[in-house]
């Protein structure tokens, strides 16, 4: 084995010329930057090569004299290859110790790969939550219906939605006004008191626009009364208010001062169907000292479970006057009675989809 040096300006001119030179079988053992002088740096590189013995017979031809590759330098002795070779030595010990250490971490690694994974086992073994049991001593539905009513139709020229936030009232404000312009005919305005939201005037002054109802926005709600007197020329007042936590209490008791002296007012409590029923009855209470008049269940086509549609009437001695069921304005919007209520509480509810079929959802 020989070993021999080549230099270029750059790690690919050398490896070049090596190819050229020597071919696949070479074996680099070193590389290191050097100074070329006047050209600068440079990069140099020894190579063992497998060299043939030269045959000492005098007939030796001269193709078959030893190998000396164009460009290189002259062989070395085993000084110089020790010499080489040494570091090479120590870069593999390096390596060895680096591999010993990446195994003892990826062991660490493992170790951690199992706990997780049992811990991953555990939580797939856990029981999921039981679904909430039904109250033995709860009623059939048939038999709370005859409590008091549970449905009622709503016929009072001013109707405020109040509720928490998130429930859909700005949408239902609108669905409710296009009702009364195009169903019912009626002079028809929409007066908003949702000056909190960001967007809450521009999305409701859309849909007025569209309707071609009359927006109103209310910065001052303090002399509500007297301003809802100047709109004496309408027969339909819809008032848009802004969601709030039950937890809330100096809002919603503004919301009550605001609403002193109105005449001929309804307050519907606005509520999801997906809302559970202790959440349902927290915000019941806490509205309550508005005076609530009406439950307006939103969503029912984002819900599973419908007895409430019975059961929180009921519960709460407050009928419910409208049912939304999707997002379109105005038609995703229902008018109940008592048998319909019941029906989807039973039955479930029919959604339309895209393709204009029906999906019976919440069905027993």
């Amino acid at each position: 084995m020989k070993i021999l040096k080549y230099e270029g300006s750059n790690m690919r001119q050398a490896l070049a010329q090596i190819k050229e030179e020597l071919g696949e079988n070479a074996m680099i053992v070193s590389t290191k930057d050097i100074r070329r002088g006047l050209l600068g740096r440079g990069v140099e590189i020894s190579v063992a090569i497998e060299i043939d013995e030269p045959d000492s017979s005098p007939r030796q031809s001269a193709s078959s004299r030893p190998f000396a590759p164009r460009g290189a330098g002259f062989g070395l002795q085993d000084t110089d290859v020790e010499r080489i070779m040494g570091p090479l030595r120590s870069e593999l010990r390096s390596l060895r110790s680096m591999m010993r250490a990446a195994s003892s971490e990826s062991r660490g690694n493992d170790d951690i790969r199992r706990e997780i994974s049992a811990m991953r086992k555990a939580i797939q073994e856990l029981k999921p939550p039981a679904p909430r049991p039904q109250d033995k001593r709860e009623k059939p539905l048939e038999s709370v219906m005859g409590n008091s009513p549970i449905a009622a139709r709503s016929n009072a020229r001013v109707i405020a939605l109040v509720g928490p936030t998130g429930v859909g009232k700005t949408t239902t404000i609108a669905k409710l006004a296009a009702n009364a312009v195009f169903r019912d005919q009626l002079p028809t305005a929409i007066v908003t008191l949702d000056t909190y939201r960001v967007g809450g005037e521009e999305q409701i002054r859309t849909y007025a626009d569209l309707i071609g109802a009359p927006l109103f926005v209310l910065q001052d709600s303090r002399n509500l009364s007297a301003q809802l007197r100047e709109l004496g020329m309408y027969d339909k007042i819809f008032i848009d208010t802004a969601g709030r936590s039950p937890q809330d209490v100096p809002a919603i008791r503004a919301l009550r001062s605001n609403f002193e002296g109105v005449k001929d007012l309804e307050v519907h409590l606005t509520l999801s169907l997906t809302t559970p029923r202790n959440v349902i009855d927290a915000n019941h209470r806490r509205y309550e000292e508005i005076g609530v008049d009406r439950i307006l269940f939103t969503k029912l086509d984002e819900s599973i479970e419908f007895d409430e549609l019975v059961r929180t009437p009921s519960r709460l001695q407050v009928p419910i006057s409208f049912v939304t069921t999707g997002q379109a304005v105005p038609e995703d919007l229902e008018y109940v009675t008592e048998e319909s209520l019941l029906e989807y509480a039973q039955r479930g509810f029919r959604l339309n989809t895209d393709r204009g079929s029906e999906i019976l959802v919440g069905a027993a």
